[in-house]
């Protein structure tokens, strides 16, 4: 017979009580826990909206005001405790905007801002003296192009184009322009060209008119936007001391553009727009798809005097053909550096002697001929074509297909001929 235990049911809730605390103790310290690190986690979350969330409602100055108060910025933009007085502060940059457009005469890359300055100038061509006495020049390495040809008696001539760097300093001396230079400049977008002089014709008895050497009755008949006033050029006493007078007119943008915005006031000049044709460009070859190029040197006229002979070393490294001239190292005094295009154009062009009592040249520049580009340490074989006085000089292949250059400096080299005879020497070292 089983025994009978008596319970107290006062005592029964006790226990029942205790053990249902025991329960409770045990749950809450496993996860008491975890409802702390959500509670951390959440919290941090809400104040990264909530900071993210009040920048954006601030404006840039207030947002960037407010971090200064509280934090310094160093080189790296990192976020810095410092003892540093709100003064010192250094500010946000903005982001950097991406290089997607070319400039259309070299295909040097520009961030949209910048080309859109670029689309408000014009190119400005310049006739810049090439004698011994004329050397060194000032200002070639800043052109985006330069032209390089012959004027009278074997001596040659430059004519940089500036269109990205309307800034320079000094550029010259300056000299007399020819007609087949206008033909030149024109091809980029009907260019303002700078000079000192011109050929020109005054009825003398010796002289015999010849269209295509009177620059003079060019500028006036196409209306070519020319400076050659007092206020754009000025005198070197000290180069007109050391090399003569003849030898030392220069300008610089400080005197070019109040020029050119008077006269183009005055004249009622169209100006920026982007008019001028693009040439195809490419990015240089890497290291090691480069040639092994070594050197052209280049003859003008065969019985010319050495003083005004050409010559283009190629670096592989920096992939640039160094300029030499009369076998010295070509320094623009501007900067002290040596002259080293990106790429190197030599046309052939066909030539005469005017027999207009100047001794002037008469160069076909509105034609077709042959053409040898040097570009990353290799020599290219094709075709120049210009098709008006308006249009740009461009470059195909045996194919028919546009030549690209690199994206820099472009150096033309005009080599005369008459039909087949090849009057200029071009001569490649190996």
């Amino acid at each position: 017979m089983a025994k009978k235990i008596k319970i107290n049911k006062d005592e029964l809730q006790d226990a029942v009580t205790k053990v249902e605390k025991k329960k409770s103790k045990k749950l809450k310290f496993r996860f008491i826990p975890n409802r702390k690190k959500i509670f951390q986690i959440s919290g941090l979350i809400i104040l990264f909206f909530a900071v993210v969330s009040g920048l954006y409602l601030f404006d840039n100055k207030d947002s960037i005001s407010f971090l200064k108060t509280y934090a310094r910025v160093d080189d790296s933009y990192s976020l810095l405790l410092s003892e540093a007085q709100p003064t010192d502060l250094v500010s946000f940059p903005p982001p950097a905007q991406v290089r997607d457009k070319e400039n259309p005469i070299n295909g040097i890359l520009l961030t949209s801002d910048e080309y859109e300055v670029l689309l408000k100038k014009h190119p400005i061509a310049m006739t810049v003296n090439n004698h011994e006495s004329a050397r060194p020049q000032h200002g070639l390495t800043q052109a985006d192009t330069v032209l390089e040809v012959l004027a009278e008696g074997g001596i040659t001539r430059y004519v940089p184009i500036f269109y990205q760097n309307q800034d320079v300093a000094k550029i010259g001396p300056i000299r007399s322009l020819r007609y087949y230079m206008i033909e030149f400049a024109s091809g980029y977008n009907d260019a303002i060209i700078l000079h000192h002089g011109w050929a020109g014709f005054d009825n003398a008895p010796w002289e015999n008119y010849t269209e295509r050497t009177d620059a003079r009755g060019a500028v006036w008949r196409w209306g070519i936007k020319n400076v050659q006033t007092a206020g754009s050029t000025y005198r070197d006493l000290e180069k007109a001391n050391r090399s003569g007078y003849v030898h030392s007119l220069y300008t610089g943008f400080d005197l070019v553009n109040p020029e050119v915005e008077r006269l183009a006031s005055a004249g009622n000049w169209e100006l920026g727009g982007d008019g001028i044709e693009a040439l195809t460009f490419k990015f240089d070859d890497k290291l090691e798809d480069r040639g092994d190029f070594n050197e052209v040197e280049i003859t003008f006229l065969s019985l010319a005097s050495n003083a005004y002979k050409s010559s283009f070393k190629y670096d592989k490294a920096t992939n640039t053909y160094l300029r030499s001239i009369a076998g010295k190292a070509d320094i623009d005094a501007l900067n002290n550096q040596q002259i080293a295009p990106k790429n190197v154009v030599i046309e052939w062009h066909n030539y005469q002697d005017a027999q207009d009592g100047h001794s002037r040249l008469i160069i076909d520049m509105i034609a077709e001929d042959k053409v040898t580009i040097l570009r990353d340490g290799k020599v290219i074989e094709g075709t120049w074509k210009k098709d008006c006085r308006l249009c740009r000089t461009k470059y195909f292949d045996a194919e028919g297909n546009e030549i690209p250059l690199n994206r820099g400096q472009i150096w033309i080299v005009v080599a005369v001929k008459v039909g087949d005879r090849e009057v200029s020497n071009v001569n490649f070292i190996e």
